[in-house]
């Protein structure tokens, strides 16, 4: 990966009774080659994360 990420960014504003909120959302945008490796890296971690509440 490297040090100068671009983002993609979203905006959205909410509003609840009396009160505004500003949303940004911001995604890295990766090369098809980045994405793979970085999807599979989220995988394993993932895995690690749930892989304790299965079967005992």
């Amino acid at each position: 990966m490297t040090d100068n990420m671009v983002y993609q960014i979203e905006k959205a504003q909410i509003s609840k009774q009396k009160m505004q909120f500003n949303i940004i959302h911001r995604r890295p945008q990766y090369q098809t080659k980045e994405k793979e490796t970085v999807k599979a890296e989220i995988e394993k971690q993932l895995f690690a994360v749930f892989c304790k509440y299965a079967r005992p």
